[in-house]
């Protein structure tokens, strides 16, 4: 696992200078390669084939170049058949690999790779930079037109040529989904090579392929826990120590159960919040005495809510998710152990774990619904299937009840909209319009399954929210995480079964659990599913003196970006209605860190 960056040219004192920025995310070692064309920089966290696997690498004759970021688990295999073909190796590591298969299969090989992957290729002879992302987008890339490329933004940051600038067009799109979908970030001219794109830079010109699609994937879903067994195995591959989160969840324990099958005293890492209502870690030592794990757990409070500050630092942008910071603390105490972990995420997009999806199954009842995002989507859901998810919550209890209240508070006003562009100054009515009215591309009407939903969350949600907060606050405290659930293989499986075997009679994970069942403690095997919770809204009132350093009405009213007016009713709002506000302004709060730290203003 590494941090890359490079650029055209040569300029070997910049790019150790943009190594150096990536250095939380390989702390073993670095290394340079610059001619007259092309500087690529390598920052290495060594866990496969330690004492040989530097970066950048080349092929025999030195043609072709690579710096990549990630593990390719079916390296050995591939090696083998390279070998038969008349390939040499030099190493014992899977980046070489890489090589070996570009010169072999050309720009297709990518398809021969099992794994997470963000590889930039420098063919010397055609003149060539090809930047390369895993299928998931499990591993981050970022480039400008130019060909400047970091594996974080504030490496390409560094670069001289490069000129920071708001991009104000996507702030709408952050404000509304709470992550940035697509390729455009927040600083204008740095995009993000998507999932299983090749991005290739020849002449002053730009071009772009992908080298595969979920829709025209498919595979037989009786092999799904041959699979699942077989996708936890070959993320066992390490050289260094490695563990698992473990919250005590359905993916969470069947990930801890494999490992347990496969590897000796498994250790595992979860973290509670000191409430009964979201605090999960009983359950976690029930998975953890189960299998006999070396169990380490940790508590935050609202004494860590100083911690957005390095949380922004590392994301390089704002975004609305608050576990990040629990993340990177689980990170941190799981980096005394471990430098490896193995997490769960993937698992709820795929069965069909969240509330939004159980929620929407009920729409068939009713007929044919507008689905474009799982949450923010709810707005275009009849008001007597709203009535009926209220139910539904109610049922759960106190924690329904609220949820639902807290949804029905987003939705079922007209105002749903005004919640979120009423706290911008920056855009103009007619902006505003356009804005509430776009669709993404990849909408698609829900009638006889979710399968449509999940696997738009599958290509935006996953690689644009959830991978990139695991990626950065791991990597942040130097170490690896890999998720079982993402190899591609099982993707496609999951993308073949109906909806109807992943939400079954109200069960949510009903396949999973029904596949999986000989791994799950009685205890867990029929729990519901509760999301990884954190309570802002009383942080934000524990610590108003933090909030208030960021969010004065001085600073507010200069920067003409947020409508102090709503800030300050927001802020009166915590007291009433903690969850509705506090995620408002968790939003506005993580920008406006995230704006001083790299505007300075």
């Amino acid at each position: 696992m590494c941090g890359i960056c490079g650029f055209f040219g040569t300029d070997k004192k910049l790019l150790k200078k943009m190594c150096s920025l990536l250095s939380h995310r390989g702390p073993d070692g670095e290394g340079l390669y610059t001619d007259k064309h092309i500087s690529l920089g390598h920052r290495r966290l060594s866990i496969i084939d330690v004492e040989g696997g530097k970066q950048p690498l080349s092929n025999e004759d030195g043609s072709i170049w690579i710096v990549y970021n990630g593990e390719i688990y079916n390296y050995k295999e591939l090696r083998s058949s390279l070998e038969g073909k008349g390939h040499s190796f030099s190493t014992n590591s899977d980046t070489e690999v890489i090589v070996h298969l570009y010169e072999e299969y050309g720009l297709d090989f990518p398809k021969y790779l099992n794994g997470m992957f963000a590889i930039a290729l420098w063919d010397s002879n055609k003149k060539k930079l090809h930047l390369i992302r895993d299928r998931l987008g499990i591993k981050p890339l970022h480039y400008t037109n130019e060909g400047i490329f970091a594996s974080e933004m504030k490496a390409i940051l560094a670069h001289p040529s490069f000129r920071k600038k708001l991009n104000k067009d996507v702030l709408p799109l952050l404000l509304r989904y709470r992550f940035i979908p697509g390729e455009n970030t927040l600083f204008k001219g740095i995009k993000r090579v998507l999932p299983a794109e090749i991005v290739s830079f020849s002449g002053g010109k730009i071009s772009k392929r992908k080298f595969w699609n979920l829709s025209e994937k498919k595979r037989n879903p009786e092999n799904l826990r041959s699979l699942i067994e077989d996708s936890v195995k070959i993320r066992l591959m390490s050289e260094v120590p490695l563990g698992a989160y473990l919250s005590g969840g359905i993916d969470s324990t069947i990930i801890t159960g494999l490992m347990s099958k496969f590897s000796d005293k498994v250790k595992t890492f979860s973290i509670g919040f000191g409430d009964e209502r979201h605090d999960e870690t009983n359950y976690a030592r029930i998975a953890s005495d189960h299998y006999g794990t070396d169990h380490t757990e940790f508590q935050v409070d609202s004494d860590n809510l100083h911690l957005l500050e390095e949380v922004v630092g590392f994301l390089d942008e704002p975004m609305s998710d608050p576990t990040s910071i629990p993340v990177l603390i689980l990170s941190r105490l799981a980096k005394k152990k471990v430098t490896v972990v193995l997490t769960g995420e993937g698992a709820d997009e795929q069965f069909g774990g969240y509330e939004q999806y159980k929620f929407l199954d009920f729409g068939k009842k009713y007929g044919k619904i507008t689905a474009p995002l799982a949450i923010p989507a709810l707005k275009y859901t009849p008001k007597p299937i709203l009535d009926l998810f209220f139910k539904y919550s109610s049922e759960l209890g106190k924690k329904g009840t609220e949820r639902a209240q807290f949804f029905l508070s987003h939705i079922s006003s007209n105002n749903y909209e005004k919640a979120y562009f009423d706290m911008v100054s920056i855009f103009s009515d007619e902006e505003i319009k356009e804005v509430s009215s776009l669709q993404i591309k990849d909408n698609v009407p829900l009638t006889e399954d979710l399968n449509s939903v999940m696997n738009y969350e599958i290509k935006t949600l996953i690689p644009d929210d959830l991978l990139i907060k695991l990626d950065r606050m791991t990597m942040g405290a130097s170490v690896e995480g890999r998720v079982p659930f993402l190899d591609h293989r099982i993707i496609e499986t999951t993308s073949s079964i109906p909806a109807s075997q992943k939400i079954h009679k109200g069960i949510d994970k009903y396949i999973l659990r029904k596949t999986c069942s000989d791994l799950l403690p009685k205890e867990i095997i029929n729990r519901k599913k509760d999301r990884f919770f954190v309570p802002i809204g009383k942080w934000f009132l524990d610590k108003k003196g933090f909030i208030n350093t960021y969010l004065d009405k001085k600073t507010i009213q200069q920067q003409q970006i947020f409508s102090w007016d709503y800030v300050e009713k927001a802020l009166e709002g915590l007291k009433s209605s903690n969850l509705y506000y506090a995620r408002q302004l968790w939003i506005i709060l993580s920008f406006q860190i995230w704006y001083k730290r790299f505007f300075g203003d």
